[in-house]
């Protein structure tokens, strides 16, 4: 069965069905996070980061090492091993973790942007539970 983008209609196929050009903008919008939580936070996005193992996190702040995840989507689901690999990662370098979540605008009176701690560290930074 032919699609309607196939080469005998003559039709040319959309750059959003391009799976190199999903990806290259994924990416975009993820450095365009990165750089954003990064100067809100005093830091700096780490270049490559993703890309090397030897990069850890994606900004680096005076205190913490950030970790940053994004979606377009109303849901976006947060994995253990996320939460594992910045906190080695952060430990490495004598840094607290943090995972920063943006979510698209979707109108709703919400902030798109937030972070996670684990308990310990904003016991610490609260002053909770002492």
């Amino acid at each position: 069965m032919m699609g309607v983008f196939d080469s005998d209609k003559g039709l040319p196929r959309p750059r959003f069905l391009d799976d190199d050009y999903v990806r290259k903008e994924r990416r975009r919008k993820s450095m365009k996070q990165e750089d954003r939580v990064a100067a809100e936070v005093g830091g700096h996005r780490v270049p490559g980061s993703g890309a090397f193992k030897s990069q850890r996190g994606d900004v680096n702040a005076t205190d913490f090492l950030m970790e940053a995840k994004r979606t377009d989507g109303k849901v976006l689901t947060v994995r253990m091993d996320w939460l594992a690999k910045i906190r080695e990662e952060a430990a490495a370098v004598q840094k607290l973790p943090a995972l920063t979540l943006e979510f698209g605008d979707w109108g709703h009176n919400v902030e798109r942007d937030w972070v996670m701690v684990p308990l310990s560290v904003f016991k610490r930074l609260t002053g909770g539970g002492e």
